[in-house]
């Protein structure tokens, strides 16, 4: 779904490129916090990479999987913080929203507006 949806092109293609598209579509339940584009692009000029570049980026794969956390959280029942795939720990406050509690299979996907590095 993250591949398809044209704002989320750069994030989905990086799930891609990672190699990791089993954790986002393993039996589930997960729940993805998806940046945008604007994101994505943001992070890429921080990094002082293009959009092409960024995707064989040697921290790639940690990046994607910053964003995928194994269970079901909603908005209405997130936790403070939230330890994603990667083994990191992000406080989901200092998430930016733009839409919450997507639903597809085996997911609940965030919209978020920032990559979490």
């Amino acid at each position: 779904m993250i591949a398809k949806a044209a704002s989320y092109s750069l994030f989905g293609a990086a799930i891609t490129k990672s190699g990791v598209e089993a954790e986002f579509t393993c039996e589930g339940p997960i729940t993805v916090f998806a940046p945008n584009d604007d994101a994505f692009a943001d992070f890429c000029k921080a990094q002082g990479l293009s959009k092409v570049e960024i995707m064989t980026y040697d921290g790639l794969k940690d990046v994607v999987l910053n964003h995928v956390a194994k269970g079901a959280f909603t908005a209405a029942n997130m936790p403070a913080e939230v330890t994603m795939v990667s083994g990191k720990t992000v406080a989901t406050s200092t998430f930016n929203y733009k839409k919450n509690d997507i639903k597809v299979d085996n997911a609940t996907i965030h919209a978020i507006t920032a990559v979490v590095a």
